[in-house]
């Protein structure tokens, strides 16, 4: 189950990365993927994806699952960047035709996150009881700073 659902994360980062290259040109593209846990006890993981410094990313697709314990569990995926001193987040939509247990993220966006900060991709969910472990992945384009 874990390689099926590794190889689906895989497939939706390298259409979103078509997706990018479709719309402009990037010469120092950025992915990353990768697993964001959450312990039981707590309703959400976040992992963090650093910006170099000298560099602006360009968010432009983002990617994420979690499977829930129960159909009726609340679910969420966000993803926060810094931009100045503000941290500006982003709801990302649930996406429909899934099994209910399972939730998944997945579609283009345009954001920016500065220098020397990090991306966040937060999972949360509504039962704590047990852990879980999500998957994400982000694309985009490392920018030079101005």
């Amino acid at each position: 189950m874990q390689s099926i659902r590794g190889l689906g994360m895989a497939l939706l980062l390298a259409a979103g990365a078509l997706a990018c290259a479709q719309v402009q040109a990037c010469a120092r593209p950025l992915q990353q993927s990768g697993l964001v846990q959450i312990p039981a006890g707590m309703m959400n993981g976040i992992a963090y994806v650093p910006v170099p410094r000298g560099y602006r990313y360009v968010v432009q697709y983002v990617s994420a699952s979690v499977r829930l314990r129960t159909e009726s569990e609340y679910s969420d995926f966000n993803v926060g960047v810094w931009q100045g001193t503000a941290r500006i987040d982003y709801t990302l939509p649930i996406l429909p035709g899934f099994t209910p247990l399972d939730r998944k993220t997945s579609g283009p966006v345009k954001f920016h996150a500065d220098p020397g900060s990090q991306v966040q991709v937060s999972i949360v969910r509504g039962d704590a009881a047990i852990a879980a472990t999500g998957h994400y992945a982000i694309s985009g384009c490392l920018r030079k700073a101005t």
